[in-house]
């Protein structure tokens, strides 16, 4: 388990903390089912991965009264010079963005929730307007962590760790992916093995996203065999925490391409994301 985050005594009871997070808390030795939202909280700023101290005050500034406030008491920082980005680090966990949304992630309180890394999650972020939410993607016991990836998709196995110290302070972790290097003999010579699989299917993800659909010739039944494609191998790697959000994308850019909703493309990319309701 990561090394940071304290526990907070509302979390056993899962009552709501001060009036503006929730921890949804289930029964000693009951399954948490995927779909279940077990972690509820407003956001109120969003920072950079590698964030300075003129940052973290600019962006306190730009908030208005009542959100300052808040601030200060989610932080137990009531003392105006205190230095936020170190309150920050050392007292709470920074939550990864949606996937492929770049360089920004939350940071908010555990409250003693088992959070973890793990390059295949168990979990997903959804940031809807102000509102963060921790979602199960998959059945989980009660005493299992819940686990998100804190690694751009693409970044070899051999530089997880390494970005994670360095982006977000995170030293100890129990993703087998990152800390099991897989050792081969070459030309006599024991050197580690990176496993690319994951980096070349979010760069396939990347590629597909990146098409100018609108001007493909044959574009609907070309991208759905590559959605079918993308879907598969998102299944088969366990990285299926993924697939609703590049799948909406996809949809959204569909219809934006004037693609009939009716016929294959569309119909295909929205069966997906009914199969992966409540995800």
């Amino acid at each position: 388990m990561m090394s940071f985050g304290a526990s907070h005594p509302d979390v056993q009871n899962g009552t709501d903390i001060v009036g503006e997070r929730q921890n949804i808390q289930h029964s000693a030795g009951h399954l948490r089912t995927a779909g279940s939202v077990v972690y509820r909280d407003t956001i109120l700023m969003l920072f950079l991965h590698v964030a300075t101290q003129y940052t973290v005050l600019t962006r306190f500034n730009d908030l208005d009264d009542d959100s300052k406030e808040s601030f200060l008491r989610l932080t137990q920082a009531g003392n105006m010079s205190m230095d936020y980005l170190t309150t920050y680090q050392q007292n709470q966990i920074v939550f990864p963005a949606l996937a492929g949304c770049g360089s920004e992630g939350s940071i908010l309180p555990t409250h003693g929730l088992p959070f973890d890394h793990g390059c295949i999650p168990n979990a997903i972020c959804v940031i809807e307007s102000d509102l963060l939410e921790i979602r199960l993607t998959k059945d989980l016991g009660t005493d299992e962590k819940i686990c998100l990836c804190y690694c751009p998709m693409t970044l070899p196995v051999l530089e997880r760790r390494s970005f994670m110290s360095r982006m977000y302070g995170i030293e100890n972790h129990s993703c087998s992916a990152c800390l099991f290097e897989i050792q081969t003999i070459v030309n006599g010579i024991q050197r580690p093995t990176v496993d690319s699989r994951r980096r070349d299917f979010f760069d396939t993800v990347i590629s597909f996203q990146n098409k100018n659909w609108k001007y493909m010739a044959d574009g609907e039944a070309q991208l759905c065999e590559e959605a079918r494609e993308i879907n598969e191998r998102g299944l088969g790697m366990g990285l299926d925490p993924y697939l609703r959000d590049i799948f909406s994308k996809a949809e959204r850019k569909a219809r934006e391409a004037k693609f009939d909703c009716n016929i294959l493309m569309a119909r295909y990319l929205l069966n997906i994301i009914d199969m992966q309701a409540g995800l």
